[in-house]
């Protein structure tokens, strides 16, 4: 579960628009799964899964559309509550509320 969860966070750092400083290399990657100089996943494992969502941003984990997507109303494409959300999107609770 958390390779998935890392692999997720990873596209969203890779594509989401941030200066170049704040994104995270292979090597940034890699050293995140060594713990005590010890590599627990593997680098033939984390490479490749770099090397792929590098390439280019898979749709469905994007935080915001493609350049060019056209705006879709009502329940977002793909999304996993489309069949019983009437509206989506993200909210910040800070302290004692909803923003």
């Amino acid at each position: 579960h958390q390779l998935f969860f890392s692999t997720v966070i990873l596209h969203w750092n890779l594509h989401a628009p941030l200066p170049q400083s704040q994104r995270l290399t292979a090597s940034d990657w890699i050293e995140m799964y060594r713990v005590g100089g010890v590599q627990i996943v593997r680098e033939e494992v984390l490479v490749p899964i770099y090397e792929v969502l590098a390439k280019a941003p898979l749709d469905l984990l994007l935080l915001v559309p493609s350049p060019g997507d056209e705006h879709v109303e009502g329940p977002a494409a793909g999304s996993l509550c489309a069949s019983e959300a009437t509206l989506e999107g993200w909210a910040s609770v800070r302290g004692d509320g909803l923003q």
